[in-house]
């Protein structure tokens, strides 16, 4: 008899082992992830630490692409009111409606409502330098035939153009200053892009 129970004991006490153990595998394997079912669009950093995570940029670097990204914005929200000034000498130069040539603005602002629903999931995707620069770059090209334009059509689509291609930096310039700068900070930053949006298209006119 008491061997018997000395074996129950035994063999109780090895199944609770093999029960702790399995326990402890099912607890490791929880905590790993799939690395199969990661999203491939899901950008990671080698710890906190990391040189490439933009949160880690020095001050001076992050002020100037702060600094850098905002004058892109002036001159995009300038360039959209400054038309406004040469309404009536190019109504009278093409023979159009001072109506008509209002169009030369508000054609651009119609631009920056459907841009953005282009640039921003751009960047999301491949990230803010290539869909920032390269509105910036066709926004100035289309400068040309405007200045240049032998009829009214010219003006209106290229400036519906500048619109749309201009306002990536209005699209993505608010998602590339809370990649670079911790909540607190980034207060500052925001403020000086968003002087910079609001701010220009008062001195179109002026200037």
């Amino acid at each position: 008899m008491e061997h018997g129970s000395i074996e129950e004991g035994v063999t109780n006490n090895t199944v609770y082992n093999k029960s702790e153990t399995d326990v402890g595998k099912a607890v490791d394997t929880t905590q790993k992830p799939d690395d199969s079912s990661a999203d491939p669009n899901l950008v990671d950093w080698d710890g906190k630490d990391d040189p490439e995570n933009p949160q880690n940029y020095s001050n001076l670097r992050k002020w100037a692409i702060t600094l850098t990204m905002s004058s892109m914005t002036v001159w995009i929200t300038f360039a959209s009111s400054v038309f406004s000034t040469a309404t009536l000498v190019t109504a009278k130069e093409f023979n159009a409606s001072a109506e008509v040539m209002v169009l030369g603005t508000s054609l651009v602002v119609f631009g920056f409502a459907l841009g953005p629903l282009c640039w921003a999931p751009l960047s999301e995707l491949y990230g803010r330098r290539i869909p920032l620069f390269s509105g910036y770059l066709i926004f100035a090209i289309f400068q040309i035939p405007v200045a240049v334009a032998q009829n009214l059509e010219t003006i209106l689509v290229c400036r519906f153009l500048i619109g749309v291609f201009g306002c990536s930096p209005l699209a993505v310039v608010g998602g590339a200053l809370a990649d670079i700068w911790n909540p607190v900070d980034r207060a500052v930053a925001v403020a000086l892009f968003s002087s910079a949006t609001f701010m220009r298209p008062v001195l179109g006119p002026i200037v």
